[in-house]
């Protein structure tokens, strides 16, 4: 068979030559190389058409097998000769991998073999020469459809060169983003939504441009990642459903034991004015001093009652409109502490518990949603005083202090000690969104009688 029939890989392998006429142990280099023949590379002259044996240079492949066979060309190539050796028989060689690279990468060229290499990606791939014409394409890319990739070699793609794609917040040309690549000498990287060239439905594509400067080419790559987009974007709307549930379970239970203290307020109001209604049926006329001020009694405890519906339904007025607040800003950690602490001392059971402060004047504003700072700091201290239970004395130390580049939040407490992860247990599941959208991280130390909960809250922007 013809070696020329037989498809060529552009393979650099080191060889050395025997032949009548020729240097003895001539060094040469393969530029191609199939089963049937070879390519061969040298800066030798040689004249004569005749048999030669061709064999790879020493330590180049495991096993070295001699491949003998005939000169059948010779051609000038500036400051090289090359040859075009038949082999009489099959060479079977195993050529490791970095002879296919060093091939490739120094006849970096519109070839076949290398353009069958690019069509096996399942990327999308497109490379270019330092003048932005193309080396090598497959039909994955979204720049531009592909049915003969022979028609794009060697000409600029310009589908790709004029596309608007995002990039850092801004549209920008492509071909920008190339030259940018190729001048910088450093890998670009970056995700962004494309309409793929002749379609009508966006798909979101991660992309990089890799420069590789010692051959003047620049590798476009591209891969699809549509489906993974879309399931990250269910994430995260499942996420936002699932704490604003939370965000209003929280409330649900931090009202739910408001609504128990206001039932025994009520019913002594109601309870007050029947009395004063029955007083008032049996009075006589003229009404006597001692009657006026026993109604005036009834009144004044019934107002007194009022008094405490009214301070629970402004509390939780308050709360409800600091749990508005939802919008990303700044805030004081002090201040919600003290906010969210006077809610709950409108708790009976926390109205029990001895509360010791401790918190540092110096502490920077905290980045956030103040709905989830405050619904986990209430979350902790419900918790807490479940811990405790029926312990008669019942403490609670909070302590705020800046740290190394955080803010260092502690409670500590003396009822029965709570095990991490502690966003595994269903009331203190916001502690989870404290730890992916804030980069909180969590520590517990102590056992049961004294364990310390510490929180540690990043200065400065959020993380995600």
């Amino acid at each position: 068979m013809e070696r020329r029939r037989c498809y060529r890989m552009p393979l650099r392998v080191p060889l050395l030559l025997e032949g009548e006429g020729l240097p003895r142990g001539l060094e040469a280099h393969s530029v191609d190389i199939n089963p049937f023949g070879i390519q061969a590379e040298t800066s030798a002259p040689v004249e004569v058409l005749g048999p030669v044996e061709v064999r790879p240079a020493a330590g180049v492949f495991a096993e070295a097998h001699p491949a003998r066979g005939r000169i059948r060309w010779i051609k000038a190539s500036g400051d090289y000769f090359r040859y075009g050796i038949a082999f009489d028989e099959v060479a079977n060689w195993r050529i490791p991998l970095s002879c296919l690279v060093q091939g490739l990468c120094a006849h970096v060229t519109p070839h076949p073999f290398l353009q069958k290499l690019v069509d096996s990606l399942e990327d999308g791939l497109v490379l270019l020469d330092k003048d932005l014409r193309v080396i090598a394409i497959n039909s994955r890319q979204p720049f531009c459809p592909v049915k003969r990739p022979a028609e794009h070699l060697g000409s600029p793609l310009k589908g790709m060169e004029s596309m608007n794609i995002p990039f850092r917040g801004e549209k920008v040309r492509f071909k920008s983003l190339l030259l940018q690549a190729g001048q910088g000498r450093e890998e670009i990287r970056f995700s962004a939504p494309i309409v793929p060239f002749g379609t009508a439905h966006e798909r979101y594509y991660d992309i990089s441009i890799t420069p590789i400067q010692e051959l003047g080419v620049l590798v476009v790559r591209t891969r699809d990642v549509t489906g993974l987009e879309e399931l990250k974007r269910l994430k995260r709307e499942k996420e936002e459903v699932f704490w604003l549930q939370y965000k209003y379970f929280t409330l649900g239970r931090l009202f739910d034991d408001l609504l128990e203290d206001i039932v025994n307020p009520l019913s002594a109001v109601v309870g007050r004015l029947d009395l004063l209604g029955l007083k008032m049926a049996d009075a006589r006329e003229p009404v006597g001093a001692e009657e006026v001020a026993s109604w005036q009694a009834d009144l004044s405890m019934a107002q007194s009652a009022l008094d405490s519906i009214k301070e629970f339904c402004r509390a939780a007025s308050r709360r409800r409109y600091r749990d508005a607040r939802g919008s990303d800003a700044y805030f004081s950690i002090s201040t919600l502490i003290e906010e969210e602490l006077s809610t709950l001392e409108l708790h009976h059971s926390f109205r029990k518990v001895k509360k010791t402060l401790n918190i540092a004047g110096n502490l920077p504003p905290i980045p956030g949603s103040y709905s989830d700072w405050a619904n986990a700091f209430v979350a902790l201290c419900q918790r807490i005083v479940q811990q405790a239970g029926t312990s008669a004395q019942k403490e609670l130390t909070i302590a705020a202090a800046l740290g190394n580049n955080h803010v260092e939040l502690k409670i500590t407490h003396n009822g029965k000690a709570l095990s991490l992860p502690l966003e595994k247990e269903p009331s203190m599941a916001i502690l989870e969104l404290l730890k992916k959208k804030y980069g909180v991280s969590v520590y517990l130390a102590g056992g049961s009688g004294s364990q310390t909960i510490t929180l540690k809250i990043p200065i400065g922007p959020k993380a995600h």
